[in-house]
């Protein structure tokens, strides 16, 4: 592994970057997706469409969206600069970076640098930058024949409700003809009901999904294994039956006193004690009493073998013990009756989930990736080929955190043997901050990952070693834990090595009145009294207030404020205790791992009966029961007044039918924003300590059920569907979930899983001794110790357990606080069987018994200098003093909307459309806008639509402005190649560029085979057919006759006007122009500034100057009235007649003896579908000179009065 040189990491083949916590992974994509952008030590450059990069989150999308963006900014106008020899305005950060990439080209190369940069920046809107799912999905759909998927489909919401539908139905076929009797013995193995059998299910798809696999269908049905298990059953109830009859208390006589003679070895009093009154229980109940696991540990040891080897040979000579060893051995041959029906409802449910997710066309997260996977897999390889064409190169961020699935789709599209040097692999993450194997993540794929990579190059892993997050001295105290032991992330998947960092970022340490604190400070609590160990619940509830003192006391002292805090927590559990503290403490505080749903609030259950009542007013207990509940925020005496009061009760149930009615004439949100009003409940809720969220709550809750009202009948049926949605288990929709604007403002309690990626100034870890070993399970009869069990609900291995530790400890930038405790299960004694167990901190301390901890604290951290370790400070209890808010009157603000300006740049969109163009290309997408808008308007002649074929040959193609921009482009293309689609002498290299030509574009828009088939036929008859131009007394004009020296492409011009009113412009073209033919307005404005446009094709034929423009429109007919009726209903008259007074203007100044009756020749709009109608689609006008010399005195500011 080598640190990485962001400037000459190879942009080829696959490489691997390891980039520990706060190193500058964004940086490090932005700079190198800079290069790439350039083509910098690369055969070509890409645009933003063509790097793909991909992470996990919608939110590090958006982020590294807006990160490169600006990086490509700055750079573009640092090139810029460095090219024009300016000086550099401050606010231009120039890093080394860049000051190397600009130095590695040519100076001369640099206005092209700058460009390249520009136009990518510019597009970063359509910039490749997705999620994993996103990205999925977006291949599904835009590759859907290669990968046989639907064209459109939805997101499944509530998929947890429509599995626990189809399980119903797997139990009502396989378990509803079941007898009682049967029922009895297999509900302990399939559970109580449906939804036990669901979880089930859950665990065994979830790990069925960890990875690819051949779906194959059990070969054993339920019933099957029923009738095998009912069977074993019965073998089994009849041996226990023999055992039973053969017990007698002379058989309990002969095991007290072999027992008490020591004639059975190794036996504890207290223990074989016990035995004898559990087997005593058991002889003597009813024979087909269910044996838990236990009691069977304990009918085993009763056997004959088993006696006979504990040295009691006299056991042999008692029929029972013969008895129970039949009884044993056929209880040991269980069938695996629960695991084949388990696979089998695992797989007849799955199927019958995809085929329901298919009737509805909808898919869920799991489909996504695994749906990709199996069509990059297929053996042609059409869709991997299609992607790496699209996508030359990946760049996978967080990529630790892959599973399977993504890695088996990436490694297909980018395998070796199929790449090229063009394209590229780079995965970038961190195996320290695996920590997702919840989610599917395995650390397993990201290490094969890396394998693969460097078995193809040697040199492709590389690290980063710069931390730019935290102080330098919390940075060095991180390093110093976790290289106080060798391998702290020793793995049993693979090697991961932890790299020491250097502080490169500029995060002052954290002063407190005037005094520099410890930037990592350890707290340890101890066990109360002669116990060992510190008790999970004193530990959780006497430390979270400790800490919250702690907070108090540096909000008080103005050391920070509480948006500036994060509390990283594991469970639930540790979360309330954590925000009970603050609330004690008067600190504010939200959980940001909530994902609980509105529906599950307090509010919720309030709102119900507040709707219950309002539904029916009539109902006087409903009415009480709303008044005195939580949301209405009345204390009991207000409650009593208004109950009791007989004048206000009559008034308030006035007040719910009129509510009644309200919700029935305007719907139930109208209704509840006037209760609020009119109640004042929103004062009085915001009056109390939590009340922000309820109200908050309230709100969501308001606007949910205003939506689901437009689905449902009437008010009771609302008020039924709010009921459910309460009771409902399910609720993972991100609409429910429960939210607040002003979170930012508070202290965050934060899971370490869900700080992953986010730093904060100041950082708690209250809960680190909470971390335990890994336990295996313990019977009710072995005596030992049931105390209290403090290990987290969250499972996951010593090993991740490290990594969480490792994510924990650096989101911090200026302090980091830990509370650490000898707990129950932070370590396990050696016993002969197995070494000690430690917990993830317990290995960081390299604990070796009980009672060490806080001599390891000291021994291995106390003494860096950077780390304060202490006893955990006496309870003070002291309270946050927050800043009093001063509500004084403020003045007035100044207005800052900006009006039109006086001066600004008007074009034939901005007058006709009011659209706005701020380049050439703003203005031929507005250009193309037009032409692609529908209208209304009936054209002459127009009848019933016939057939696109009867109108057009090219009918057909779609419209719209991206198709219009496409023939435009092509056609300027062609015009500026000497028409090589139509001639046949054609140099080589131009008619290979016009076929790469063609394709990119007709790619890039996605077209179907039959479009993109027309382009090349219809262009030909475009440039090919002869352009009548007999009424203006011209010779036909072909454009492939044209040679380069007599047309010019996209002729820009820029006319000065000057308060030339685009009304009065508009009188003057309809008073020459078809006068007295209605048409509409042009936009009320004034120009004063510059008149800009650009000329699609300005020629000379005929001995005289013309103007060409190209219009995609789709018309119903293309007879010379209908293309009239298109000119003046889009007002294209307008245009040509702004061109022709442009190129008035132009040769007058270059044509020697320019005369407009001899040299202008007109206005040529080439209605493109209707190249093959009679008139070959063109409407032909030379306006009247008398209108063009009037605009060009009215431009220059004369009086035509």
């Amino acid at each position: 592994m080598k640190a990485l040189n962001a400037h000459t990491l190879p942009l080829n083949g696959r490489q691997v970057i390891e980039a520990s916590a706060g190193t500058g992974k964004t940086w490090t994509l932005a700079a190198l997706y800079l290069r790439l952008v350039l083509g910098h030590e690369r055969t070509e450059t890409l645009l933003p469409p063509q790097i793909l990069v991909m992470t996990f989150t919608d939110a590090a999308t958006a982020e590294l969206r807006e990160r490169i963006r600006t990086r490509l900014s700055q750079a573009a106008t640092y090139f810029d600069l460095s090219a024009q020899g300016r000086d550099y305005p401050a606010s231009l950060k120039v890093d080394e970076f860049l000051e190397t990439l600009r130095d590695s080209f040519d100076e001369a190369l640099w206005p092209r640098c700058a460009l390249q940069l520009n136009c990518a920046a510019e597009w970063m809107d359509d910039a490749a930058i997705y999620t994993i799912h996103g990205w999925s999905r977006r291949m599904l759909t835009q590759h859907a024949l290669e990968s046989h998927n639907l064209f459109e489909q939805t997101r499944l919401e509530n998929a947890d409700q429509l599995k626990l539908t189809l399980v119903q139905d797997y139990w009502r076929e396989w378990f509803y003809p079941l007898s009682g009797d049967t029922l009895q013995h297999i509900t302990p193995l399939i559970g109580q009901d449906p939804a036990k059998l669901l979880k089930t299910l859950s665990e065994m798809w979830k790990e069925q999904e960890r990875k690819p696999r051949e779906v194959v269908a059990p070969d054993i049905t339920p019933t099957q294994a029923i009738d095998t298990h009912m069977a074993w059953q019965a073998q089994v109830e009849a041996a226990a039956l023999a055992a039973r009859e053969a017990w007698s208390d002379a058989v309990l006589q002969a095991l007290q006193e072999a027992g008490a003679q020591k004639k059975i070895k190794g036996l504890r009093a207290d223990y074989f004690a016990n035995w004898l009154k559990a087997l005593q229980a058991w002889a003597t109940q009813s024979a087909k009493a269910q044996v838990s696991k236990e009691e069977f540990k304990v009918l085993e040891r009763f056997t004959t073998q088993a006696l006979q080897d504990k040295g009691w040979a006299e056991a042999e000579g008692f029929a029972f013990f013969a008895a129970m060893q039949t009884y044993v051995e056929l209880f040991s041959v269980k069938p695996n009756t629960d695991k084949h029906i388990a696979l089998h409802a695992a797989h007849a449910v799955g199927e019958a989930y995809k085929a329901a997710k298919t009737q509805r066309a909808a898919f869920d997260f799991s489909d996504l990736l695994q749906n990709l996977h199996h069509a990059v897999m297929a053996d042609d390889g059409r869709l991997a080929t299609a992607i790496r064409q699209q996508y030359p190169v990946a760049l996978v961020d967080e990529f630790q955190d892959t599973d399977p699935w993504q890695y088996g789709t990436l490694n297909r599209i980018y395998a070796p043997d199929a790449c090229n040097e063009s394209n590229a692999l780079v995965m970038i993450g961190d195996p320290k901050q695996a920590i997702y194997s919840f989610r599917g993540a395995d650390l397993g794929t990201y290490l094969q990952a890396r394998n693969d990579a460097q078995v193809t190059n040697d040199d492709a892993l590389h690290t980063l070693t710069g931390n730019h997050r935290s102080s330098v001295g919390l940075v060095k105290a991180v390093n110093h834990v976790f290289m106080q032991t060798e391998q702290p992330f020793a793995s049993t998947q693979g090697e991961i090595e932890f790299v020491e960092v250097s502080a490169q970022g500029k995060e002052p340490a954290l002063v407190v009145n005037g005094e520099e604190c410890p930037p990592f400070t350890v707290w340890q609590m101890h066990p109360q009294g002669d116990n060992e160990v510190v008790s999970s619940t004193s530990y959780l509830h006497h430390t979270a207030q400790v800490f919250a003192d702690q907070m108090a006391d540096l909000l008080n002292k103005g050391a920070a404020t509480p948006g500036d805090m994060a509390v990283l927590v594991r469970s639930q559990k540790q979360a309330d205790a954590v925000r009970h503290a603050l609330r004690a403490r008067l600190i504010p505080s939200v959980y940001l791992s909530d994902h609980t749903s509105v529906y599950q609030s307090t509010e919720a259950t309030d709102l119900w009966r507040l709707l219950r009542a309002v539904a029916s007013p009539r109902q006087t207990g409903w009415v009480r029961a709303a008044v005195g509940s939580r949301l209405w925020a009345l204390d009991l005496h207000e409650v009593l007044a208004t109950t009791q009061d007989e004048a206000q009760w009559e008034q308030l149930l006035e007040q719910f039918h009129q509510w009644h009615g309200l919700w029935q004439q305007h719907g139930v949100l109208p209704m509840l924003h006037q209760w609020l009003h009119n109640q004042h409940v929103a004062q009085r809720m915001l009056a109390q300590p939590d009340g922000e969220r309820r109200l908050s709550n309230l709100l969501h809750l308001g606007e949910l059920l205003q939506h689901a009202e437009q689905s449902l009948q009437g008010e009771h049926a609302l008020v039924r569907h709010l009921g459910e949605q309460i009771q409902s288990q399910h609720h993972d929709s991100d609409a429910q979930q429960a939210r607040l604007e002003t979170d930012a403002l508070c202290v965050k309690v934060i899971t370490y899983h869900k700080s992953k990626g986010l730093q904060y100034p100041l950082v708690f870890v209250p809960f680190a001794g909470a971390f335990a070993v890994e336990k295996k399970a313990k019977t009710n009869f072995a005596q030992e110790d049931e105390g209290e069990d403090d290990s987290d609900p969250t499972a996951t291995s010593v090993e991740e357990d490290m990594r969480l530790l490792y994510v924990a400890l650096t989101r911090a930038q200026r302090g980091l606080w830990m509370g650490v405790a000898e707990t129950k299960n932070d370590l396990s004694k050696a016993t002969t069987k197995s070494d000690l167990k430690l917990s993830a901190l317990s290995q960081l301390l390299m604990r070796k018994e009980r009672g060490d901890l806080a001599n390891q604290l000291h021994a291995l951290w106390g003494t860096c200098d950077h780390i304060q370790v202490a006893d955990l400070p006496e309870l003070q209890g002291i309270r946050y003093q927050a800043p009093a808010v001063i509500s004084t009157p403020k003045d007035a603000l100044t207005p800052t909307r900006t009006h039109h300006s006086l001066w600004w740049t008007a074009s034939f969109s901005a007058i006709t459309r009011g659209l706005v163009s701020e380049s050439k290309r703003d203005e031929a997408v507005a250009d193309a806008i037009t032409d692609a808008s529908s209208d209304a308007q009936p054209y002459a002649g127009a009848a019933a639509a016939p057939e696109p074929e009867s109108i057009s040959a090219w009918q057909s193609f779609p419209a719209g402005a991206r198709y219009g921009t496409l023939l435009h482009d092509l056609l300027e293309w062609l015009s500026q190649n000497n028409w090589p689609v139509a001639n046949d002498n054609a140099p080589e290299w131009a008619k290979q560029a016009w076929a790469n030509l063609l394709e990119r574009k007709a790619s890039w828009l996605q077209l179907d085979d039959a479009p993109r088939a027309q382009l090349e036929p219809w262009l030909q008859a475009v440039v090919q057919t002869p352009l009548p131009l007999h009424e203006l007394n011209a010779a036909p004009l072909t454009l492939r006759d044209l040679s380069t020296e007599h047309m010019w492409p996209e002729m820009e011009f820029n006319l000065e006007v000057s308060h030339v009113s685009a009304t009065a412009l508009d009188q003057l073209i309809q008073s020459h122009v078809f006068e007295g033919t209605p048409r509409p307005a042009l936009q009320a404005r004034v120009m004063q500034g510059m008149l800009t446009g650009s000329m699609d094709l300005v020629l000379q034929h005929d001995g005289r100057y013309w103007v060409v423009d190209y219009k995609s429109n789709k018309l119903p007919s293309y007879d010379s009235a209908t293309l009239q009726d298109a000119v003046l209903h889009k007002r294209y008259e307008v245009q040509y007649v702004l061109y022709t007074l442009a190129l008035h203007r132009l040769l007058k100044v270059r044509l020697p003896g320019y005369d407009y009756a001899q040299h202008m020749g007109g206005a040529v709009y080439m209605f493109l579908r209707g190249i093959h109608a009679e008139g070959a689609g063109v409407h032909l006008q030379r306006p009247p000179q008398a209108l063009i010399e009037d605009l060009d005195a009215l431009f220059t500011g004369a009086n035509l009065g």
